[in-house]
């Protein structure tokens, strides 16, 4: 039994389409299995369709949760109401069903996981694409993580996967992360992402800004220790520039007019006091940021409280 995990928020106008397309796949290849729906605190007609389809249709299940929870929430609270192998895919038919066929042959030989990886995204959108590749990159120097520009959830977790993922005790998991730093061997299915045909996108820029810090500060201190050797660094030039200014000051006593005041031997001072003060203090600001995010994260994990909240799900 295979069980497809996915996520809805919004997408009353692809569901039906996304459900006939998987049914025929896994009709084609004689696989049982079951398709999830996760609706997440959708505001159109999602629920109402999926409901429909889950009546004439036994393998379909559903989960409604009570509010929005995030890609991540909708996507865990999926794999913590299944034991099944299981695939994850978008229900905006960016993830093309008809590549379960190869994700399964990629399973039956043996890889306890399979990622996807776009070789081609017909989105438009230029932000997202130069972002994905800063992101990824940003990930893999900062962390132990080896993760490849245009993966994405699209993926195979086998069923032992996903028993272990399930007991771990902390919260806001990144799952490409946490599936990458297993050290399991994984095979890769590539794939050329389609552009939305209906409905918008209800990923904004903070949204992926949001996910790329949460998996940075999961998986690596080293922002900390950035910010660390940044402070000291800053301290060495303030002493060798106070230093500087000193030395200026005995040779003004020695050699100089004594009479001159100290203020004639440097330009006028506010301009670059404020730009330096400006500059320590914005990395001040970004550094306390960054460990409040620290702090956060931290503080999620300690309070246990739920990723999710389900307001009805299938009998």
């Amino acid at each position: 039994m295979i069980t497809v995990i996915t996520p809805v928020y919004n997408e009353e106008e692809n569901i039906e389409e996304l459900f006939s397309r998987i049914d025929k796949i896994f009709f084609k290849i004689n696989q049982k299995y079951e398709l999830l729906f996760v609706d997440n605190g959708s505001n159109d007609r999602s629920l109402e369709i999926i409901k429909k389809i889950e009546k004439e249709n036994s393998q379909v299940k559903f989960i409604s949760l009570t509010k929005n929870f995030g890609h991540q929430g909708g996507i865990w609270a999926g794999l913590y109401n299944t034991d099944n192998t299981s695939i994850i895919m978008d229900s905006d038919l960016q993830h093309p069903p008809e590549l379960i066929p190869e994700i399964i042959e990629k399973w039956s030989k043996g890889y306890k996981i399979v990622n996807t990886m776009k070789r081609k995204d017909k989105d438009t959108r230029i932000w997202k694409k130069m972002f994905s590749s800063f992101f990824y990159s940003i990930v893999n120097k900062l962390t132990k993580l080896k993760l490849s520009s245009g993966q994405s959830d699209f993926c195979l977790i086998d069923s032992t996967i996903l028993d272990i993922i399930k007991k771990l005790p902390e919260k806001k998991i990144f799952l490409r992360g946490i599936i990458n730093s297993l050290g399991y061997d994984y095979s890769v299915v590539e794939y050329e992402c389609e552009a939305r045909k209906r409905g918008k996108s209800k990923f904004s820029i903070f949204e992926y800004l949001n996910l790329a810090f949460d998996g940075i500060v999961s998986f690596s201190s080293l922002p900390i220790a950035i910010f660390f050797w940044l402070g000291i660094l800053t301290a060495v030039i303030c002493l060798f520039y106070a230093f500087y200014i000193f030395v200026l000051f005995i040779l003004n006593l020695v050699f100089l007019d004594t009479n001159q005041p100290i203020s004639n031997l440097f330009p006028p001072g506010w301009a670059s006091i404020i730009i330096g003060m400006l500059f320590v203090g914005s990395i001040q600001l970004i550094g306390l940021g960054i460990l409040g995010k620290y702090i956060a994260l931290t503080l999620e994990n300690v309070k246990r409280r739920p990723e999710f909240f389900i307001k009805e799900k299938s009998e």
